[in-house]
């Protein structure tokens, strides 16, 4: 028997974990511009628009495990010992636990990240900024450390 349109909505939309479906609200984090999407609980989900040489810190994640998927330009992404270059339409999945870095390519990148579960969002609700150029390192530690992220190296 076949689900009616209905039903399969249904379907898909139950869920124990409360959806927040997030107004769109864009947050500066070290230059890059992050769109909040959807923060369910199970899992959230950032639209993400950097410059280029745009990098992060050698980081781990012990909470959730991040997803991300390029949309336009390309990172060059560091993990597990390998590095290798992300073009449009090219994803990678990191697992908890697992050393990682990116770095932007010369045109800039943009992505969708999805960590499962929900974490990269609060990191990035509690430290990003309205203004594209009032980071805070320290207050982005903090946010992380209390995600559960560890920094591992500094950024250059």
């Amino acid at each position: 028997m076949t689900a009616s349109p209905t039903q399969a909505s249904q379907q898909r939309t139950s869920n124990d974990a409360p959806c927040t479906r997030a107004p769109l609200v864009t947050r500066w984090v070290a230059g890059g511009r992050f769109t909040e999407l959807i923060d369910r609980g199970d899992y959230d989900a950032q639209h993400v628009e950097v410059p280029a040489g745009f990098r992060t810190p050698v980081h781990l994640h012990t909470r959730y495990v991040e997803h991300l998927y390029v949309v336009a330009g390309s990172f060059r992404f560091w993990t597990g010992g390998e590095l290798r270059t992300l073009d449009p339409d090219e994803s990678i999945t990191v697992p908890i636990g697992t050393a990682h870095a990116l770095l932007a390519g010369d045109e800039g990148g943009t992505a969708l990240i999805v960590s499962r579960p929900a974490g990269f969002a609060k990191v990035v609700r509690e430290s990003g900024t309205d203004n594209a150029d009032a980071f805070e390192l320290e207050h982005f530690a903090r946010a992380a450390r209390d995600a559960g992220d560890e920094i591992l190296d500094p950024p250059a």
